[in-house]
């Protein structure tokens, strides 16, 4: 992993020599950089990368089922979120490592050997992870303030990739909104009189 603090690189080496992290998940106020961790070739991962960016340095926890690549997330309180093989959403305590519970979500479930086919895949907004069970054909939402299934709904298609929104506007746009909306109703009623109302044929061209 590098890190880039505005004027220079530093190296955090993973540790053995395969030993690798290609997913990295950030929450605000947290200087700790959750990964997924990859020990060896032809084994599972079951491990997560802890990297303090603050220190420089990089912990593992051990997560005791498999996971991958789509497995990860970070919750309202910066906590690690690991949708694990085993079924079950397991959440960490990233400054510890250690695991402060789990939920089961779904039923065990086996990684494809391809990895552009659908697996599980998290995402949260505020206080709830919205979690896809392809082979159930249906997502999940989890209230992480909880660590409960609140709601399950059946899809007719198998969910793959995921992307979750609030569907409210960027303070930015509100107030682009706001300003073009001034711009166009600022007009004097006055204009008005100068219309040609007698040439009604260009109202239809649109």
């Amino acid at each position: 992993m590098l890190i880039w603090d505005g004027e220079q690189f530093t190296k955090i080496d993973a540790g053995p020599d395969y030993a690798r992290t290609g997913n990295l998940f950030p929450a605000e106020g947290s200087e700790i950089m959750l990964g997924d961790y990859n020990e060896t070739q032809d084994k599972p991962m079951t491990s997560v990368a802890l990297v303090d960016v603050g220190s420089g340095e990089i912990t593992t926890a051990d997560i005791g089922a498999a996971y991958n690549f789509r497995s990860l997330a970070r919750g309202p309180e910066a906590e690690a979120l690991i949708m694990a093989e085993d079924g079950h959403l397991h959440r960490l305590n990233p400054e510890s490592g250690e695991q402060i519970d789990t939920v089961e979500v779904m039923q065990q479930w086996t990684e494809p050997e391809e990895w552009q086919q659908p697996r599980p895949a998290i995402e949260v907004v505020d206080d709830i992870a919205y979690i896809t069970e392809p082979d159930a054909q249906a997502i999940h939402m989890v209230d992480l303030t909880q660590m409960e299934v609140i709601n399950s709904a059946e899809l007719d298609f198998t969910p793959n990739e995921l992307t979750a929104v609030d569907g409210r506007p960027l303070p930015e746009a509100s107030e682009q909104q706001e300003g073009d909306g001034d711009h166009h109703h600022g007009h004097d009623d006055d204009d008005h009189d100068h219309h040609d109302h007698d040439d009604h044929d260009h109202h239809h061209d649109h």
